[in-house]
């Protein structure tokens, strides 16, 4: 089944390589441990035209993230809009260009 990516076996970098979301209205129920875009294991992601609300955390990126590239996103009345780290592997390469907060 194919959910509009290509998973690639990459034994230095496993996870989803280069996924691509545009035009995507995630919202959430406003209560505590939700999480909007929760990523672990990802490369190169593109997201363009996004928004993200009403979670505890709008956009969480975690271990063995190396890019994510944010165009025109809307992330807005999250408990908390941004959390970027990493326990194992820290997130890098996580840009936001055109960002909404209100």
């Amino acid at each position: 089944m194919s959910h509009g990516y290509l998973p690639l076996h990459d034994p230095v970098r496993p996870g989803i390589n280069r996924p691509i979301f545009r035009n995507l209205q995630l919202t959430g129920p406003g209560t505590s441990g939700s999480q909007g875009i929760y990523a672990v294991s990802v490369s190169a992601a593109e997201l363009t035209d996004i928004t993200v609300r009403q979670f505890s955390v709008g956009v969480h990126a975690e271990d063995w993230v190396a890019g994510m590239q944010f165009q025109e996103a809307t992330i807005t009345e999250n408990t908390t809009n941004l959390l970027i780290e990493g326990t194992k592997q820290p997130a890098t390469g996580v840009s936001f260009e055109r960002l909404k907060r209100q």
